[in-house]
């Protein structure tokens, strides 16, 4: 993909959060994951194109460690969900995980 293709993709995927107001239905919109929206966001913030809203780990993920991150104080609830198949029961390590992030999250405040 050249540069000019990848910038008109960064655009039009910019539009489209603008015009959703959400990086998940933006992303539905496109086709492409969530995950490749928040990048495209810390791309461009770190392009000086503006600032964005992104979960915390996307800046890591994409190699963007000039970027400034602040979080937002007092923090924002996040949701989660973990999914598996019906078709296959939870390996034992999943099962365990589960159980953990449960007595976690009840923890919580």
């Amino acid at each position: 993909m050249s540069a000019d293709d990848r910038n008109l993709r960064q655009l039009e995927i910019l539009r489209a959060v603008v015009r959703h107001r959400t990086t998940v239905a933006a992303a539905r919109e496109l086709a492409v994951s969530q995950p490749a929206v928040s990048g495209t966001a810390c791309v461009l913030a770190a392009a000086g194109v503006g600032a964005a809203v992104v979960d915390p780990d996307s800046p890591r993920q994409g190699g963007h460690a000039a970027l400034v991150t602040r979080p937002f104080l007092p923090a924002t609830p996040a949701v989660a969900c973990m999914l598996w198949s019906e078709a296959r029961p939870l390996s034992r390590l999943a099962r365990a995980f589960l159980e953990e992030i449960g007595a976690v999250s009840r923890q919580a405040p």
